[in-house]
């Protein structure tokens, strides 16, 4: 009997040992967890990249909208033509420079000395236009978030309109549901290097500070893209080219910067006039694809790699995907053929003239179009809509294909008749001449 309660007792000494190393094992993987990250992250989402000054960035769309909502109502604020109607229903300049000065952070204010009656001395009242969001940067407080936002503005000035780049910091309190406003020295336009003074205390509310969270959507987010995009290639062609395309895609799309710009100065106006009519969102290697076609049936790609920091593509044909690519392998010759008419077409509706160029066969580029700014000046003046292609007819002559296609406008009733000779060559590639 005392041996068998000897037995007893020594099981449960055992299960408790046991128990008590687990309990043990668990607190310390809980210890080593919450020193690799004090900061937790949705699931799905990617931890932001830290900058050396704490700022990282933004992962959540409600923010951004709220916070380029609020850099946006105070630069019209400062721009305001109280004689007209606007969005502040003002109508004097003294709630001209109280809207202003209520949007304006308090330490900076008493930094700098400003008050309501020497607001308009110390800040001139300046008119900005096309405002355009180059970079985006967060860093969290327990109350009050800061975001450092580098932008491009354009002042209007005697001499006409003039380029500028500014940087903001703008503080959102986020129990008060109010922001400010500090304008930072123009001296340094990198956001890796600003330093700024933290406070976490409360933002008062001012009537003109007060901010609304609202649910964005994707197709909120798309059209945001596909507006900012716009405006950026328009207005600051080099940032676009240099920071938001692809290093493969924009060398195959354009060659270099100079084509860029080449390509945005003589299409402005139209990428000016262009609209997003439809959208689809899909996942690519865990990040948002949003894809948008405009009135032309243009095809664009923004790849999120977080929020207001994409990768865009202005087709789908210059980098076609790996599921095209074997489409277009496992085709016959007809169906290539078929393929390449599509491809040319998109290339005219985009007015991608460099690479149309570059598919000409040699022989007859160098007879009728020896220079690229000849073929340029002819596409765009035989070539002036944008079109729907039919195949009326194809036959073959040797190793080349000569099509009949019948392009038909999509703005109107016009519609133009061409012959097309197009050959296969290895891969996805093919050249083609036509009739002058």
């Amino acid at each position: 009997m005392n041996n068998k309660k000897i037995k007893i007792v020594l099981i449960l000494i055992a299960i408790l040992a046991i128990i008590g190393i687990i309990v043990t094992l668990v607190l310390l993987r809980n210890t080593e967890t919450k020193q690799e990250s004090e900061e937790f992250y949705s699931i799905g989402e990617s931890q932001p990249d830290k900058e050396d000054n704490g700022f990282y960035n933004i992962l959540n769309a409600t923010t951004n909208v709220v916070v380029q909502d609020a850099l946006s109502r105070f630069i019209n604020a400062q721009g305001l033509d109280i004689t007209q109607e606007n969005m502040y229903y003002i109508r004097t300049q003294t709630d001209k420079e109280k809207a202003i000065y209520s949007q304006l952070d308090q330490n900076y204010i008493q930094k700098n000395g400003i008050t309501l009656e020497n607001l308009e001395q110390i800040m001139p009242s300046k008119i900005y236009n096309d405002l355009v969001v180059f970079e985006i940067k967060e860093k969290a407080g327990t109350r009050v978030n800061n975001y450092l936002l580098h932008v491009g503005v354009k002042e209007q000035t005697n001499q006409g309109e003039l380029a500028k780049e500014k940087m903001y910091l703008i503080r959102l309190d986020t129990q008060n549901l109010t922001y400010s406003v500090e304008p930072l020295s123009d001296d340094n336009m990198n956001i890796s290097t600003i330093k700024i003074d933290e406070y976490d205390s409360e933002i008062p509310n001012q009537s003109y500070n007060k901010y609304t969270n609202q649910v964005v959507s994707t197709q909120m987010v798309a059209q945001q893209y596909f507006v900012h995009f716009k405006n950026l290639i328009i207005n600051y062609p080099t940032i676009a080219y240099e920071k938001f395309f692809a290093e493969d895609y924009k060398t195959k799309r354009f060659g270099n910067i100079e084509n860029f710009v080449r390509y945005v100065q003589l299409n402005a106006e139209e990428i000016e006039q262009l609209r997003a009519e439809k959208y689809k969102v899909e996942t690519e290697n865990g990040r948002q694809k949003y894809i948008l076609q405009d009135q032309y049936q243009n095809t664009y790609e923004f790849i999120e790699n977080y929020t207001m920091d994409y990768t865009a593509k202005l087709d789908t044909y210059t980098i076609p995907a790996s599921s095209v690519e074997l489409n277009y392998n496992n085709a016959t010759e007809t169906e290539k053929i078929s393929l390449n008419v599509d491809r040319f077409v998109k290339m005219l509706n985009s007015r991608d003239y460099y690479q149309l160029y570059n598919l000409l066969n040699q022989t007859y580029r160098n007879t009728n179009f020896p220079t690229y700014e000849e073929f340029e000046n002819y596409m765009k003046t035989s070539f002036k809509a944008h079109y729907t292609c039919e195949i009326l007819d194809s036959r073959e002559q040797g190793e080349t294909y000569i099509l009949a296609i019948h392009l038909d406008s999509i703005e109107n009733d016009t519609y133009k008749d061409m012959n097309l000779m197009m050959r296969l060559q290895d891969g996805l590639d093919f050249e083609i001449s036509f009739e002058k």
